[in-house]
């Protein structure tokens, strides 16, 4: 009797774990691989250094994993803060169509926020992936524990 119990621990242990392993993979490492062509726009200011590659990087990467995948990255940079948050002011107002990412500062966000057109994220981001991110960063982007 305790042979049988013992290969039967042994075998459940070893489902477990191969169980485990595929659930890890599927939920954290496999591709996204989206069931229609997705486009995501991205509005940016264009103003120093750091964002003057920004444009070659979505290009970079529209050519490469995004092609791969049927995702691409529209980009639009703006050549000032007042610029982008005048043109985003006048479509939230028009209730226009907005871009899926702005980069923007926190008093900007905050705006958007109180006009109902920020995005919550948690629901995107499991503790696994937001284990990734400084926490500070995260504290700033997040409003009573959401992101």
């Amino acid at each position: 009797m305790s042979r049988i119990r013992y290969r039967l621990g042994i075998f459940l242990s070893v489902v477990l774990i191969v169980a485990g392993a595929v659930y890890i993979y599927f939920t954290h490492y496999a591709p996204l691989k989206p069931d229609a062509d997705t486009e995501v726009t991205v509005w940016y200011v264009n103003n120093d250094r750091m964002w003057q590659g920004f444009a070659g990087l979505a290009d970079n990467y529209n050519n490469g994993e995004g092609g791969k995948y049927g995702i691409t990255v529209k980009v639009r940079d703006f050549n000032s803060s007042s610029e982008l948050y005048k043109e985003l002011d006048k479509r939230i107002e028009e209730k226009g169509s907005l871009p899926d990412m702005v980069v923007c500062d926190t008093d900007y966000a905050a705006y958007m926020d109180e006009k109902g057109v920020l995005a919550e994220m948690s629901s995107y981001f499991g503790s696994w992936e937001a284990s990734a991110f400084r926490k500070e960063m995260a504290e700033a982007a997040s409003k009573n524990g959401k992101l």
